[in-house]
């Protein structure tokens, strides 16, 4: 009869299964490296103190204690919720719509967020400072170890969103057999070249379904040490990494590798780059893979599936899909199917398959232009874009105004901001060199930042909103 349960943590106990970083203080200061035996621990200590409910609104931003938190309510039967964003709307709307739920966080949440939580008497707080009881009854020299916990595999463990950035967030069920064994499949390729035990830092969210798979799910079941901070800018990026222990793996995305390669600053020798979320230039996987010293590979996938497919992007343009994934042409688009998935799932990009294991990705049916007769694609005036080294950022957009023809916009962050004319000539010329004349863009708008959502991606909707407050100011 097959095995009907899995257990939760399915690698050596005595490993290292997290690294501290500096700043905790809900462990001894001494002890910065948390094994696979004082993980279960935790999980254990928490899942008796939590509250009775079926959902858990899970907010918590540190990484170890997420990830405690996350399986702590997979043991106790109670499915996480992992919103796209923090805001105060989607926090209380996922509130409303899973009316039998509670909100776990670290005291990372905007006052505004818990003010509208404290009013809303469907929701019990409680904060992840509770694990305290836990840890500080639990000594790290106890003879007893900790039972393991075996998980239904149709137990459905979370709720992920995907990111909204071209609409409305859509939930996607996620049962442990899926977490399981998509996981297992995705050791195979993202450590495929690392030694036996690896540390790995995560510069994305938990709560995205990148940084749930990497940085959350591959320690439960390979070797993998996770770090529990989140780096943003460089510095803290280069400081973390150079606390690992070797070798080293980054999860990241194409905006963070832009800007710490901008940064100039120098990054200890990291083995494995995994990278996602967004399409990235082959030429910003060579400066990577300089700077780091180590070997990038690039990751597709969606929220829906999960990851699927990968590239050594420095010297690789197709893709090349995982084994135990099938991913087949339609008439419009293409389908991803696994044994692990509830049902095969429709993809929003269209590709170009050269066989049945291998594909270019062609971009979006929103992504494609047609003006004067001719078609163009967003995903390549894009990529033009982010090839020039005097951008730290940048997105072609379509204004959503309502013109019979609406040209395509530049909004650029540009590294130095003192001559923003030579740059749109700079612009303007790569594009003229690689388009058609009618798609060149017209208009350039230079700003500090794009709006980016925690996970790197932009929201169609936030683009549209800063591009009418720009050309309402010109």
């Amino acid at each position: 009869m097959q095995n009907q349960t899995s257990p939760l943590v399915n690698r050596p106990l005595d490993e290292p299964f997290a690294q501290l970083s500096q700043g905790n203080s809900f462990y001894p200061p001494a002890q910065n490296m948390i094994t696979g035996h004082d993980f279960l621990h935790h999980v254990t200590a928490l899942a008796r103190t939590l509250p009775a409910a079926e959902h858990v609104i899970n907010l918590v931003d540190n990484r170890y204690l997420f990830t405690v938190a996350f399986c702590a309510a997979i043991v106790k039967k109670q499915v996480n919720l992992l919103p796209q964003n923090r805001s105060t709307t989607t926090i209380t709307d996922l509130a409303a719509q899973y009316n039998d739920s509670w909100v776990l966080h670290d005291n990372q949440l905007p006052e505004t967020v818990l003010n509208k939580l404290h009013a809303n008497s469907a929701i019990k707080l409680f904060n992840i400072e509770g694990i305290d009881v836990g840890v500080s009854s639990y000594s790290t020299g106890s003879n007893s170890l900790p039972s393991m916990p075996f998980i239904a595999l149709d137990q459905l463990a979370a709720i992920a969103f995907t990111s909204g950035s071209t609409g409305t967030p859509k939930p996607n069920l996620k049962y442990w057999r899926t977490l399981v064994d998509s996981t297992l499949i995705n050791a195979q390729y993202m450590l495929k070249n690392t030694p036996k035990l690896c540390y790995g830092l995560a510069t994305v969210p938990a709560q995205h379904m990148w940084g749930l798979e990497t940085s959350v799910l591959l320690p439960l079941q390979s070797s993998i040490c996770l770090c529990d901070a989140r780096p943003l800018f460089p510095m803290d990026i280069a400081d973390q990494l150079s606390q690992l222990p070797t070798p080293r793996v980054l999860i990241t995305t194409p905006v963070h590798l832009r800007t710490m390669l901008l940064s100039q600053l120098s990054f200890a020798i990291t083995h494995n780059i995994l990278c996602a979320t967004a399409p990235l230039t082959q030429s910003l996987a060579q400066q990577t893979e300089q700077g780091f010293n180590g070997e990038l590979t690039e990751i597709y996938g969606c929220s829906e599936v999960g990851s699927m497919a990968f590239r050594a992007t420095a010297t690789e343009q197709t893709w090349t899909i995982f084994k135990g994934i099938s991913i087949t042409p339609q008439a419009q688009g293409a389908s991803a199917d696994a044994k692990h998935l509830p049902s095969p799932v429709v993809l929003s990009d269209n590709l170009e398959f050269s066989s049945s294991k291998h594909f270019t990705i062609l971009g979006r049916d929103s992504d494609t232009l047609e003006i004067a007769g001719k078609r163009g694609s967003l995903m390549e005036m894009n990529k033009i874009l982010l090839e020039l080294d005097d951008l730290a950022d940048g997105q072609v957009v379509i204004p959503n105004d309502g013109a019979l023809i609406s040209r395509p916009v530049v909004l650029a962050v540009p590294v130095k901001s003192d001559d923003t004319q030579v740059l749109k000539n700079t612009i303007s010329h790569a594009f003229a060199q690689k388009l058609d004349p009618v798609f060149v863009p017209r208009r350039y708008y230079f700003v500090e930042a794009l709006p980016r959502e925690e996970n790197g991606k932009i929201k169609q909707q936030s683009l549209q909103q800063l591009l009418q407050k720009l050309s309402a100011t010109t």
